[in-house]
């Protein structure tokens, strides 16, 4: 039992239709030409016969004896008795000169003037009734006796239609089972088409009602190769996408939640302490320093969301001419401090003293100081952290590589994502929340340029990037 509000119901109900009318259609058109081609074969066959008639009454009026008057009627009965007609030979007046045995004895002279003069009109086969002379429908073929070059008689073949019907009935009950033999498995053809066409969409939809229940582990089976396949792919794409979505939602609310709570319960608890004298005067200012240091971490935090919150609107980009290559001194000499801590080794190679570009300087700023943060945080006490800058006639690229745990390599097609975090148990990465290489690549793209990233676990970790010059 189906539904015909359903998809299901309304293919099956069409492809129903479209083969009722299909097969209807074509039935009737096969029963019209193969009446038509018989009564067509019907027609030419009485007329080969008709012609043969007429030369062998030309013929017997040459030769007239016992003997060819004997074979002339044989033939005519012949005739008759082949087609399933009646044979006569008939005079301009109407009457009838001769016939074949089955030749009716009250239709001599009935036979109407205008159909007569057809006859010698050479209007040789004609479908109807014919006065008196056959008062039922007959298909009445002649052919003109030429004599002495007149026409004095015309012989003729008729042929009653119920004898010509029982061919196209017989015609009418194949077409007939081959309709009642075709029709079953027609619908029974349309019925599995519909069940496989509303299947994958009803499994799409019910996948569909789980999602929006929360459930993300519903995967869409995907059969064959066509459109449908295709759709149950981008529906399970579109699943992943959002488990992705929500996996980085609920961490982005821990990490935040996190980086916010710290900071704000240092903050609040050091001031309590200076505002009640838990904290001595002479350390105010030890504490102090504490906070300021915590408030510009949440300050940092509200921008990276602000810019990525501008990024996805569409960041506009303010350009300008300047020096990569000072740009990149600049950021170095902020983390000076954090090379001493460390006893890291500083590698940087410029093939050029000076090397020009035009782009966002504070932009490329956030990106250096992006990946040396992460290229110190991750690295190993008296590691290394080397980058170079070559130039091209209209790009250059940048490589920064720094040695340490490295990255596993299910997690290099990952770490674009926001909020995404290798170090999830934050023993490395106290500050992060996922988002600079979010911001990293966005910023490299948004200038016409590439970023990849290569590792070995337990060895390194190299980020290459390329921008156009201008």
């Amino acid at each position: 039992m189906f539904k015909t509000k359903t998809i299901f119901g309304r293919i099956l109900v069409s492809n129903f239709l479209i083969v009722a009318s299909c097969v209807l259609v074509l039935g009737t058109i096969l029963f019209a030409f193969f009446g038509n081609y018989f009564i067509d074969e019907k027609k030419a066959a009485l007329t080969e016969e008709a012609v043969h008639i007429s030369e062998l009454t030309v013929f017997y009026q040459d030769n007239p004896s016992p003997e060819t008057a004997s074979f002339y009627e044989m033939s005519i009965n012949k005739a008759a008795q082949r087609t399933g007609g009646i044979v006569f030979i008939m005079e301009r007046s109407g009457k009838i000169l001769s016939g074949s045995r089955n030749l009716p004895g009250h239709i001599q002279g009935t036979m109407p003037s205008s159909q007569i003069s057809r006859l010698f009109e050479g209007k040789r086969a004609q479908l109807g009734h014919f006065g008196h002379f056959f008062p039922d429908t007959y298909l009445l073929v002649s052919a003109p006796i030429s004599y002495h070059g007149e026409t004095p008689a015309v012989s003729c073949l008729a042929v009653p239609m119920p004898h010509i019907n029982m061919y196209r009935n017989n015609i009418f009950r194949t077409v007939l089972c081959a309709i009642l033999l075709t029709f079953p498995l027609s619908c029974l053809i349309s019925y599995f088409i519909s069940r496989r066409i509303s299947k994958p969409l009803k499994n799409i939809a019910n996948a569909a009602k789980s999602i929006m229940k929360g459930d993300f582990s519903v995967v869409v089976p995907v059969q064959g190769d066509n459109e449908l396949a295709a759709l149950s792919d981008t529906f399970n794409q579109m699943t992943y996408s959002l488990k992705k979505l929500e996996d980085m939602r609920t961490g982005f609310i821990a990490s935040v939640s996190h980086e916010l709570r710290t900071p704000m319960t240092t903050i609040s608890g050091f001031i309590e302490g200076i505002l009640d004298n838990t904290i001595p005067p002479e350390r105010h200012k030890e504490y102090l320093s504490i906070v300021l240091s915590e408030t510009k971490r949440l300050a940092r935090l509200v921008n990276e969301l602000l810019l990525v919150a501008r990024m996805e609107e569409g960041l506009q980009l303010n350009k300008t001419a300047f020096d990569l290559n000072e740009l990149i001194r600049i950021s170095i000499l902020r983390f000076e401090n954090v090379f001493t801590e460390k006893n890291i080794d500083a590698d940087i190679a410029f093939d050029r003293e000076s090397c020009p570009i035009v782009a966002d300087k504070d932009a490329l700023d956030r990106v250096f100081i992006n990946l040396f943060d992460n290229a110190l945080k991750f690295n190993r006490e008296g590691g290394y952290v080397r980058l170079s800058v070559k130039q091209a006639d209209s790009s250059i690229t940048v490589s920064v590589e720094n040695s340490g745990d490295g990255i596993e390599k299910e997690d290099l097609k990952l770490i674009w994502d926001k909020f995404y975090k290798t170090d999830r148990s934050r023993g490395k990465d106290k500050t992060g929340v996922g988002l600079g290489l979010y911001l990293v690549r966005n910023i490299i793209v948004l200038h016409g340029g590439k970023i990849s990233a290569e590792s070995s676990p337990g060895e390194y970790t190299r980020f290459t990037f390329t921008l156009p010059k201008k």
